[in-house]
């Protein structure tokens, strides 16, 4: 309890509900009315006081001076602030403009923080350097990454706030696939330019956006007289060089990178497997392809050729075959959708195809019946004999 004596108003400690720990003030005005205030400090529940006290004494003390831990030069900044804000501007404008202030970026904040375009061009000579990525997602990244000042201007890096990139990205004409491949190569950009010995931003802002996700389109499929017309054309185009990196693909869900790094030394025809090293896949962690009897005759066929890829010759195989317009990943969706009705077992699928089996469930399950999936798996090369 306050030792002040002989007042009317009387400051005590007092316990709220919660448990926090305030001074009460509490007495009785001239008009009888009671006053119970809680303060956070004693200092400010005494100057409450001896306000009331004074009050009751000789009426209301407008100018009662107040205890205030601001220094008197703050005090004189904060009078001139509220003058410029206006005598009609709320109590809480000036602490909407402070947090509008520290949002914005203080000036010394960015004195050592380059602007996005600079960020940006460190990023792409960091991307050139690193052994931690593989040359494909490089220049994802680089591609993604350069996109930034085009939709978010050229600001600070540390002044790019989560409002200002969901509002770009939810702006942005593209699907819901390709506007979460910004995000994510945003977000990396990001957390790169909070890693030491850079620390621009305190933390990565592309964390706290949320994008709604749009409705997952069908992945597309070859019906079973496509994947033969594919694997034949394969076969004629450069005598053959490309008939296992299609093979890989179709037969083994492989995607397209990881087919084009396969080395003979990873088959095992014997056992019937193929390993693919961490550096191989696409998210860093090895796994065991079973190869099927269909994937097996087409290794043998062509085991004495390298696994290669060429770009002419993957374009005059889809044309010879007649398939128009390419999908992306069309040979592994239709990889899994046979695999899974071949085996039955979601959990086999997706330990091969490195996916969930959730994904699986989603997209692949009763894709195909059981009788394309017989003939899909007669597919043999030429002059082996289809169908047997």
């Amino acid at each position: 309890m306050d030792k002040t004596k002989g007042t009317r108003f009387k400051v005590d400690e007092f316990v709220n509900p919660s448990g926090a720990v305030v001074w009460r003030v509490a007495g009785y005005q001239r008009d009888g009315s009671r006053v119970r205030e809680n303060f956070d400090r004693i200092e400010d529940a005494r100057s409450r006081a001896a306000e009331l006290e004074i009050g009751w004494l000789g009426g209301d003390v407008p100018a009662m001076p107040k205890v205030t831990r601001l220094t008197h030069d703050r005090l004189s900044v904060a009078e001139r602030s509220f003058d410029r804000l206006g005598e009609d501007a709320p109590a809480d404008e000036l602490l909407k403009a402070v947090e509008f202030y520290l949002a914005a970026g203080r000036p010394e904040d960015t004195a050592d923080v380059p602007r996005l375009d600079d960020a940006v061009a460190q990023f792409g000579s960091w991307l050139d350097q690193t052994s931690a990525l593989r040359s494909r997602s490089k220049q994802s990244l680089k591609m993604i990454g350069g996109l930034l000042t085009r939709h978010l201007g050229n600001p600070h890096v540390n002044r790019v706030l989560p409002e200002t990139i969901q509002a770009a990205l939810e702006t942005l004409g593209v699907s819901p696939t390709t506007r979460d491949n910004y995000r994510r190569g945003w977000s990396r950009f990001f957390s790169w330019c909070a890693e030491r010995p850079r620390r621009w931003v305190p933390s990565n802002p592309v964390r706290e956006v949320r994008l709604e996700r749009g409705e997952a389109s069908v992945p597309v499929i070859l019906t079973v007289p496509q994947a033969r017309l594919l694997m034949h054309a394969a076969e004629t185009i450069a005598d053959g060089r490309m008939a296992t990196w299609f093979a890989l693909g179709l037969f083994a869900g492989l995607r397209p990178s990881e087919a084009s790094r396969v080395g003979w030394d990873q088959v095992n025809l014997t056992d019937g497997e193929l390993r693919l090293e961490a550096r191989q896949t696409k998210d860093g962690r090895s796994r065991v392809v079973s190869i099927c009897r269909t994937l097996k005759v087409w290794l043998e066929a062509y085991r004495d050729q390298p696994v290669v890829f060429s770009r002419r010759h993957f374009r005059q195989a889809v044309e010879a075959a007649g398939l128009g317009e390419w999908k992306q990943d069309v040979l592994r969706h239709t990889a899994a959708s046979h695999r899974l009705r071949d085996l039955g077992s979601y959990a086999r699928v997706a330990d091969e195809f490195g996916n969930s089996e959730t994904m699986l469930k989603k997209h692949y399950a009763g894709r195909v019946s059981s009788t394309e999936t017989k003939e899909f798996y007669s597919i043999r090369p030429a002059g082996n004999g289809v169908g047997k």
